[in-house]
């Protein structure tokens, strides 16, 4: 087969991204790739509640002992708290790695 000799190049809207190397890496990233990692990243938030309310917990109980103003809730009041934020979406760890990076 006869080898290609039309035209050649960068597309414009790879040329967009190509002043910021972190900008040009994500943007050849599929983007099913941001779409499982926030799935993954919010369940393994929902399945840590538990954990991370007692974790607050026991932090709110000790910080007491130096301040005693420290509100301390309860472990249901902490999960209902976690349980509110909203969920990650794929745009937000796009945005979160280019501004860290």
């Amino acid at each position: 087969a006869p080898l290609y000799d039309g035209p050649s190049g960068p597309t414009k809207a790879a040329l967009a991204y190509a002043e910021n190397p972190l900008s040009i890496f994500y943007f050849f990233l599929p983007k099913e790739l941001w779409r499982r990692i926030a799935a993954e990243t919010n369940k393994y938030r929902l399945d840590s509640v538990d954990e991370v309310a007692q974790g607050m917990r026991r932090r709110a109980l000790e910080k007491r002992l130096t301040t005693p103003s420290t509100t301390v809730l309860s472990v249901e009041e902490y999960r209902v708290k976690l349980r509110r934020k909203n969920s990650i979406q794929p745009h937000d760890i796009v945005r979160s790695r280019i501004c860290s990076g």
